[in-house]
């Protein structure tokens, strides 16, 4: 009769493990399936968790992103708008000094 094992990686959840570290889960009976298979769920709520604060962190930095662009181009623009003032009021200037020369 061969093993029914199913491999899986949650080392943090069960203590049932092989020779390389994975984690053997037993389908050879009822009561085995049952309770590696919570154990299974317990894991799988907990990376759905996981997976949902990273979900979270990843759009507070997109965020970020997206305000830091729009902050530099707002200030490169303001840049340009006092560049070009400084330009007209030079030229001006200019005008009025060899008016007056």
């Amino acid at each position: 009769m061969s093993q029914s094992l199913i491999f899986f990686f949650l080392r943090n959840y069960y203590s049932k493990t092989g020779q390389h570290g994975e984690v053997l889960i037993n389908l050879s009976t009822r009561e085995g399936i049952k309770s590696d298979l919570d154990i299974v769920d317990s894991a799988m709520k907990n990376a759905i968790y996981q997976q949902a604060k990273i979900g979270a962190k990843q759009q507070a930095l997109q965020y970020s992103v997206n305000n830091y662009t729009t902050t530099k181009e707002n200030t490169l623009s303001a840049q340009l708008v006092i560049q070009d003032t400084d330009f007209a009021k030079e030229i001006v200037d200019l005008n009025q000094t060899n008016v007056l020369n």
